[in-house]
């Protein structure tokens, strides 16, 4: 009966040992997929912050594209004013020459 007993006593300890061994793997594939997934999402974070970095430095370049275009235009611009002022101020005076030519003319007759 001892024996018995004692095989009893052997078992159930031989099953807590079991089930404490079985606990602890189950709590270790769980931490390893806590890790996986903490791993997981810094990851996405790095990605998603290398994402917006390069989405920012596009809208930059493009917003310097932009007042690079509009630089050279204003550039074109004035220079075709600057130009149209030249050819009316030699217009102008090329007219009073004229009028000059003109009246002496008249004056000599």
């Amino acid at each position: 009966m001892q024996t018995e007993e004692q095989t009893t006593l052997i078992r159930q300890a031989s099953e807590q040992r079991l089930q404490s061994e079985r606990a602890r793997v189950e709590q270790d594939l769980r931490l390893a997929a806590l890790r996986r997934q903490q791993e997981e999402a810094i990851e996405q974070t790095r990605l998603d912050a290398d994402a917006s970095a390069r989405q920012k430095t596009l809208q930059v370049e493009q917003t310097l594209r932009e007042l690079t275009e509009e630089a050279r235009l204003a550039e074109s611009q004035l220079q075709a004013r600057r130009e149209q002022l030249a050819r009316d101020t030699t217009l102008q005076q090329i007219q009073a020459e004229y009028t000059l030519l003109v009246q002496a003319n008249e004056n000599h007759r």
